[in-house]
Order: structure tokens, then C-alpha cells, then sequence
């Protein structure tokens, strides 16, 4: 029997296969974020290298649902969007489970660690589908279970 958690990350999956090859040399990578109430607030997958992961993606589309916000996030680079939602979360994804076709990186590189954004934001939950192999990126997980986020 397939698992809820195995659904979400599907649905995340056929979000990375959308962009597959398109981001390279990185992964294409899904994010969906559900909310408390178990809705989706956000689908988002990586589509270029350099720009936003799809961890970022989904948190500023999910920030959008979630607050009332008069600030336009769609001209802010990656950084600048991620040290927004750092700074301005104000809470909001403490209820929210995160499903991430990869691991969250854990490492500074053209943009900021998405474990670092995570850990930041924490939500209750955090469900990825494959280990990082890349030497670099490893540790997001476990840099979220020091935060005390769960996560599978």
C-alpha cells in the first residue's frame, strides 16, 4: 500500500521530471509544501542553475498563501529572497511538512543552503526521497534533526 508521505513526493517527483536536464549541472528537484489543514501551498521544482532551488521556490509561492504581504518577491534574487523569508516568517510554516525529491543541500554555493532556510522556518515535518550524493550538499538532513525538525 503506497503511504501518504510516498504520494506527496510524487507529486513532487513528476514536478522535477517537468524540468529534467534544464538545471543542469544540478538535479532537478521537486518541493511541495502542505499546509496544516493538509493543503498545498505550493509545487515548485528547480529550473536553472543559479537561481533558486525548488525549496525556495516553494516557500516564497507557500509565503504568498500564508501572509499578508505587500512586498513583490517575484524581483528578489535568490539570496535576497532568502534572507526575506528568514527574516520575515514570522512562524507561519511551523505547521507545514516540506516533501523534497533530494535531500536539502547543505552547503553555500551560487545560493544559500536550503537546510539553512529550513532550519530557520521550522516546519514540522521534512519527507525527501533520495539522499544528496554529492560530497558538498550532504548533511541538510541531519542539520535538521538538530533543529529538531522531523525528518524521513
Amino acid at each position: 500500500m503506497v503511504s501518504f508521505d510516498e504520494v506527496m513526493l510524487t507529486l513532487a517527483l513528476q514536478k522535477a521530471w517537468e524540468y529534467q536536464t534544464l538545471a543542469l549541472p544540478n538535479p532537478s528537484v521537486g518541493a511541495l509544501i502542505l499546509g496544516g489543514n493538509s493543503e498545498i501551498l505550493a509545487l515548485e521544482a528547480h529550473t536553472k542553475s543559479g537561481e533558486a532551488h525548488a525549496e525556495l521556490k516553494a516557500c516564497k509561492e507557500a509565503f504568498k498563501k500564508l501572509a499578508v504581504c505587500e512586498v513583490d518577491l517575484e524581483e528578489y534574487s535568490a539570496k535576497e529572497l532568502f534572507e526575506f523569508l528568514c527574516t520575515h516568517h514570522n512562524g507561519l510554516f511551523k505547521e507545514c511538512c516540506f516533501y523534497i525529491t533530494l535531500e536539502p543541500c547543505n552547503h553555500y554555493g551560487k545560493t544559500p543552503p536550503c537546510s539553512s532556510l529550513l532550519a530557520n522556518l521550522k516546519p514540522r515535518k521534512v519527507v525527501f526521497g533520495s539522499w544528496d550524493g554529492g560530497q558538498d550538499s550532504q548533511g541538510g538532513a541531519e542539520r535538521l534533526r538538530k533543529e529538531g525538525i522531523e525528518v524521513i
